[in-house]
């Protein structure tokens, strides 16, 4: 496997973990998944899968692979959607297909 298909496989798994939880959001921005809604009974799920918990922005997080911080700036969510590509994967109970 290359880096690209070790990344698309950590994308998938941690989405097939996550799609079948209800009243959850996932979303794809940029190269980092996040989660919203109730996610209160999944908090211990979502801290196994190495999520972390952005409090500002009531949301979880999750990116493959280390991250530097380059900016002191702090983006809220839809700042962050409108400088990368953005996705829901799924909304509420609505669930949509992952496209690579």
């Amino acid at each position: 496997l290359n880096k690209s298909d070790e990344t698309n496989e950590a994308y998938s798994s941690i989405i097939d973990a996550l799609i079948k939880y209800d009243n959850i959001d996932i979303e794809i921005i940029g190269t980092w998944v996040w989660i919203q809604g109730d996610t209160k009974p999944i908090k211990e799920k979502l801290k196994e899968l190495g999520f972390r918990w952005a409090g500002k922005k009531k949301s979880w997080y999750w990116h493959d692979g280390e991250y530097k911080k380059r900016s002191r700036k702090n983006y809220s969510l839809d700042e962050i959607r409108s400088m990368h590509d953005s996705k829901k994967v799924k909304a509420g109970a609505k669930k949509y297909a992952l496209h690579a």
